[in-house]
């Protein structure tokens, strides 16, 4: 695991986050990291799961796309060999065009990629799965063979937000759009549905995302958490102005430090837990080196400084999807009790001296 992430917190202009700062955000956190990118090819890979516009927070703002785009084709690349490359439960024109992604590729030249296009071709993931005790749902699977192309450097560029099922839907969970559409079923579950099959849900699903990332390992992640979402992941839920773009080479490490920022536990959350027991992801906090980067220059920050980049309201997470039967409105609840901390969770004194 690559314990380092890196921090950029942007500060709301007077009219709030706009496109220009959110893009001036990713921009300016590249130019800081100046990554190196050896590769003829990049593809960035956001999350545009539905045909949502870019102010709604589901999606992975398009002006945070643009800042990377503007930053590669800055540095002397081609646009031809640049392309956004997303796989969406809906059309995927219809979702690039509503999220504004269309206009960045019409602005730039670069192409945009369909991950549902069957043509694309897929790779078979030989990975271990958990087996159901009813059914099989979404253990397959394939990937698309455009994502693993050696010749290209992968950006995964996940919006952060909060989710139904797996708590957190940011660099891990990301990469289902890279699956071929049939195997995506985990999604599209309720908890009463799995309740009553006595399916083994979230275990099953935290321990296919850590397949997935391993199968697909991108070579760099860049979150998009400016305006970040609290909810379901979907409609059910709200934006937050949290400020923050985070990258990192290590999908394990930026999750877990993006779930810390959002105000949760991510000690608590069952993906980590499964994850570390793999010994793919952090324990604790501390085992990460967060830099936060000011004027060019990346510090480590801890305490205090830590504290100051997370979440002052804390988030919460709501599962979707229950009710709604017989004309009853859906009612959201709190599922994940207990994932929140305040203050800051220090080690124990054993552990420190460990």
């Amino acid at each position: 695991m690559d314990p380092t992430v890196y921090v950029l917190k942007s500060e709301p202009g007077a009219g709030g986050f706009t496109p220009a700062i959110i893009s001036d955000a990713s921009y300016r956190l590249l130019t800081a990291l100046d990554l190196a990118i050896p590769q003829r090819r990049v593809l960035i890979k956001p999350n545009v799961t539905i045909a949502a516009d870019r102010e709604s927070g589901i999606v992975t703002d398009s002006a945070h796309v643009e800042g990377m785009v503007r930053w590669l084709l800055d540095r002397g690349r081609e646009p031809r060999s640049v392309a956004v490359g997303e796989g969406g439960g809906v059309w995927m024109p219809l979702a690039y065009a509503e999220a504004g992604y269309a206009d960045v590729a019409h602005a730039y030249g670069v192409e945009l990629v369909s991950f549902n296009d069957l043509r694309l071709g897929y790779v078979d993931n030989d990975s271990d799965f958990v087996a159901d005790r009813v059914e099989v749902i979404g253990r397959r699977q394939r990937i698309a063979r455009r994502a693993l192309d050696k010749g290209t450097f992968l950006i995964n560029a996940p919006k952060l937000k909060t989710h139904n099922a797996m708590a957190i839907s940011i660099c891990l969970k990301n990469l289902m759009g890279t699956q071929h559409p049939r195997d995506r079923g985990l999604c599209g579950i309720s908890r009463q549905y799995a309740d009553a099959r006595h399916m083994d849900y979230e275990h099953r699903f935290a321990h296919e995302m850590c397949n997935l990332y391993a199968a697909v390992q991108p070579d760099y992640n860049l979150v998009d958490g400016v305006i970040a979402r609290m909810g379901s992941g979907f409609q059910d839920g709200e934006n937050y102005p949290l400020g923050l773009t985070v990258a990192g080479a290590d999908g394990f490490a930026v999750d877990f430090a993006c779930a810390y920022f959002m105000g949760l536990n991510p000690e608590k959350l069952l993906l980590f837990q499964v994850a570390a027991a793999k010994g793919l992801a952090p324990g604790h906090i501390r085992d990460l080196d967060i830099r936060l980067v000011t004027g060019g220059r990346a510090e480590t920050v801890w305490d205090d400084e830590l504290a100051a980049l997370c979440s002052d309201g804390g988030f919460w997470v709501k599962y979707h999807r229950e009710g709604g039967q017989n004309g009853q409105p859906r009612r959201l609840e709190e599922y994940y009790p207990g994932i929140y901390h305040r203050p800051l969770i220090p080690r124990r004194e054993a552990e420190v001296a460990a």
